[in-house]
């Protein structure tokens, strides 16, 4: 064979095992990474003061308004439920002053709650959450507002509650008020 032929064939053949890549065992990483979930709290918040504007002081005559929004928020992370209440904080709306007027409140009337729609604010989920069934404002028997089952309720909610006053029989005319609480547990 020719000198230069057998390099030539020798110089290819060196380039093509040259080539020919090398087989290599796949080699892993691992990396174990943690994060510490702390918890938060469960907290409301509410309008500092709301008007029902005005009334008759004909019997059945009746003021109604939202009071504005309230927000519930439950950061807590136990997904435990929670629930909503409202009563007032005396038994009667009164007038004020050294000889007050009042219109006394009952589980019966004349002060009624409406929660109206809950809603889930940002990424809450509102399954497992909804409005309670209100009824009438007073000092002794507080009212379902709001619920969230167990397992739900984690995140940020808002409602926009209505309260209507029907003005009861022997109203004096004046200008009434009381304080409602709201009690998130």
């Amino acid at each position: 064979m020719n000198a230069r032929r057998g390099f030539a064939l020798f110089t290819m053949a060196a380039a093509a095992v040259a080539v020919a890549p090398v087989a290599h065992a796949a080699q892993t990483a691992d990396t174990t990474l943690s994060v510490t979930i702390d918890a938060g709290t469960l907290s409301i918040s509410a309008p500092i003061s709301a008007s029902l504007g005005n009334a008759s002081a004909a019997v059945g005559s009746t003021a109604s308004a939202t009071i504005g929004t309230v927000t519930v928020s439950d950061t807590r992370g136990s997904l435990l439920g929670w629930s909503v209440t409202a009563a007032t904080t005396t038994a009667a709306m009164s007038t004020g002053g050294a000889t007050p007027k009042t219109i006394a409140l009952t589980s019966a009337a004349p002060l009624a709650w409406a929660t109206g729609a809950v809603a889930a604010s940002g990424t809450s989920l509102l399954d497992g959450v909804s409005a309670g069934s209100g009824g009438f404002l007073n000092n002794t028997t507080p009212i379902a507002v709001a619920v969230s089952a167990l397992g739900s309720g984690g995140g940020t909610y808002t409602y926009t509650p209505t309260v209507t006053l029907t003005v009861p029989p022997n109203t004096e005319v004046g200008t009434y008020s009381v304080v409602v609480t709201q009690t998130v547990a």
